[in-house]
C-alpha cells in the first residue's frame, strides 16, 4: 500500500508542476500585454464564457449600416437601379449587329442598294415582308428592287 501513495504523490507532484510552469507562461503573457498598453476602443473587447458576448461597444460609427427598413430599401432600391443600367450599358456597348443602313454602309465602304422592309404581322410581331403576305405593296416593292440590282 505505501508504494500506491507513493506513486500516486508521485503523478500528484508531477501534474502540480505542470500547473506551476502553465501558471508562469501565463503569468509572463499578462506582463507582455500590460506592456503593450490598453486595447483601442475602435475593437470590440469579447469575454469568453461559452458563447462570445460584447463587454464594449465600438466608438466608430462610421460604417454603420442603417437599422431602419426604409433607408436600407432606398440603398437596396438604388444599388439595384445602378447594377440595371450598368448592365444595359455593358450589353449595349458589347452589341455587334448593325441596326441601320448607315452602319452597314460604313462597315463594308461599299453603297447600300435595297433595304429588306419587315411587315407587321397580326399577333403585333415582325417578319421579312416576302413572307409575312407575298402579295402585299412591300412585297412587290422588294421583288422590284431585287430585278433593277445588276
Amino acid at each position: 500500500m505505501p508504494a500506491a501513495s507513493s506513486v500516486r504523490e508521485d503523478v500528484l507532484l508531477s501534474d502540480l508542476r505542470a500547473v506551476m510552469s502553465e501558471l508562469s507562461a501565463v503569468e509572463q503573457q499578462i506582463i507582455q500585454l500590460e506592456q503593450l498598453g490598453p486595447p483601442r476602443r475602435s475593437i470590440r473587447t469579447l469575454e469568453r464564457a461559452g458563447y462570445a458576448e460584447i463587454v464594449e461597444e465600438s466608438d466608430s460609427r462610421l460604417f454603420a449600416a442603417p437599422t431602419a427598413r426604409t433607408p436600407r430599401l432606398a440603398i437596396a432600391g438604388l444599388f439595384g437601379l445602378l447594377l440595371g443600367v450598368g448592365v444595359v450599358l455593358l450589353l449595349e456597348r458589347l452589341d455587334t449587329s448593325v441596326k441601320a443602313s448607315a452602319g452597314a454602309e460604313s462597315i463594308s465602304a461599299l453603297p447600300v442598294i435595297a433595304e429588306i422592309p419587315y411587315a407587321r404581322t397580326e399577333r403585333g410581331g415582325n417578319r421579312v415582308a416576302l413572307i409575312a403576305d407575298p402579295t402585299s405593296r412591300v412585297a412587290e416593292a422588294y421583288r422590284g428592287s431585287a430585278r433593277r440590282s445588276p
